[in-house]
């Protein structure tokens, strides 16, 4: 998995939690799309805002390179 881009798409609640991960690629190793999947649920953002400056959810994407 050395050098590969994995695109991760969060969905993000209104309290900047995350409550879903996409893959993509999918990771075939089962352990380690397990423990990987596990760290980017336990990312923390900033909620979304609405136009009325509540915050919101909202998802994300972020290309993750694997080192």
């Amino acid at each position: 998995m050395r050098g590969v881009e994995i695109r991760v798409t969060f969905w993000v609640d209104a309290t900047g939690k995350v409550v879903r991960v996409a893959i993509d690629p999918p990771i075939r190793d089962r352990k380690y799309r397990d423990e990987f999947t596990e760290s980017m649920l336990s990312y923390r953002f900033h909620p979304a805002l609405g136009p009325d400056g509540v915050p919101i959810s909202a998802t994300t994407t972020l290309v993750v390179t694997i080192f």
